[in-house]
């Protein structure tokens, strides 16, 4: 069993977005974006609905958002990566924060604003909704309903929605560069850069509730597996591109009191290791770094394979470690192998990004089955381990 205080903790959590989704219905400012995207999102009368292919967004509250709503973001945007065109009802509790944060960047993209899903008049058009309907209105194939709590078990039936490139990636059109930035030639054995504090990152989840190494901890553990000389700690965006053509058979750590790696060159600067150490988060393992590393050919060091659908695989795709005594045998192990062994893991880790976990896989996936209501688990990666 989860402990009590896990899940109270996402009771909270739900409870906060019935307060939230109250709070836009109650918010003059959200009836105001409302307004706004009706009257400068509607569809131009220049033009008919026609066939889709359509993703019409009828979503009534903020439970799908993620953090800063990047989940939303997200999703809506796989499906308008591989060509189709987006319409949103202005349900008040789902667009009536979407001009902030990461959510707001839905705001850069093309979309059509609806008052009700009734006035829809398109055909081929998928329904993205959080309140699935008896029978389908007319124009749609099928609806996709979002789950956002409970454990997700692939076994149900259900799908989950693959954690994605941080959504300034995909804002940046950065997922579109791949094949380019696996090209570049991979100088540094092991990298890590991004927040690593201890007093954030060690927290009583990772270890209690997932029972993982903290992140402040996997680094720590790497730098002193390392003699002294094979560890370089750049400190400023200068000495890390100086870097960039430099081979280090070693440990590159870009400690985050430095702002040295802008988002829009972070992918580049990724693409030149050879394993990246896929330490975790503050409350469950998954972190954008991970799938980021994997979509540029660079092996994820990973204490949660079993948290991917499907799972990774340790020395097929990836690095597998348990424990401190575990990542320790690891490093050893990554600092012998030979560079052609490397390259196929750095190809292998490749591969299940573009199978798995890209804007066309995902929608693939959905296209392919023959079910007219799906269920997508929004949170399939939050797995933590249940006691026998």
């Amino acid at each position: 069993m989860r402990s009590f205080e896990y899940d109270l903790r996402h009771g909270i959590k739900n409870l906060g977005h019935v307060l939230r989704t109250l709070r836009l219905h109650l918010s003059p400012g959200a009836a105001e974006v409302q307004r706004r995207l009706l009257e400068e999102r509607s569809l131009p009368k220049d033009r008919g609905w026609g066939s889709g292919p359509w993703l019409v967004v009828d979503l009534h509250t903020t439970r799908s958002d993620g953090q800063q709503g990047r989940r939303s973001f997200a999703l809506i945007t796989y499906f308008a990566r591989v060509g189709y065109e987006v319409v949103i009802v202005a349900n008040r509790g789902f667009v009536g924060n979407i001009d902030r944060k990461l959510k707001g960047l839905l705001l850069e993209q093309p979309m059509i604003v609806i008052p009700r899903l009734e006035t829809f008049g398109g055909s081929d058009a998928v329904l993205l909704t959080d309140r699935p309907r008896s029978s389908l209105p007319h124009g749609f194939q099928r609806q996709i309903v979002l789950k956002t709590s409970g454990r997700f078990e692939p076994s149900t039936g259900e799908l989950a929605f693959p954690f994605t490139l941080h959504p300034s990636a995909l804002h940046h059109n950065l997922d579109q560069q791949l094949d380019r930035l696996r090209d570049l030639q991979k100088h540094w054995r092991l990298f890590f850069s991004g927040a690593c504090s201890a007093g954030f990152y060690e927290t009583h989840w990772i270890g209690r509730e997932f029972k993982m190494v903290p992140r402040s901890r996997v680094l720590e553990i790497i730098r002193h597996e390392l003699p002294p000389e094979q560890t370089v700690t750049p400190s400023s965006s200068t000495e890390v591109e100086g870097l960039l053509s430099q081979d280090v058979m070693g440990f590159v750590w870009v400690p985050d009191s430095i702002d040295a790696i802008p988002s829009s060159k972070w992918l580049e600067v990724l693409a030149r290791a050879v394993v990246f150490p896929a330490a975790p988060g503050v409350s469950y393992p998954m972190c954008h770094n991970i799938i980021e590393a994997m979509a540029v050919g660079t092996v994820p060091l990973t204490e949660y394979p079993e948290h991917f659908d499907p799972p990774l695989r340790h020395g097929e795709n990836c690095f597998v470690y348990t424990g401190e005594s575990g990542l320790r045998s690891r490093v050893r192990e990554i600092m012998r192998m030979e560079a052609d062994e490397l390259g196929e893991l750095s190809s292998a880790a490749a591969e299940y990004y573009d199978r798995h976990i890209s804007p066309g896989a995902f929608v693939r996936r959905l296209e392919a089955d023959p079910r007219q209501m799906v269920v997508l688990h929004i949170k399939g990666y939050e797995r933590p381990p249940t006691d026998a």
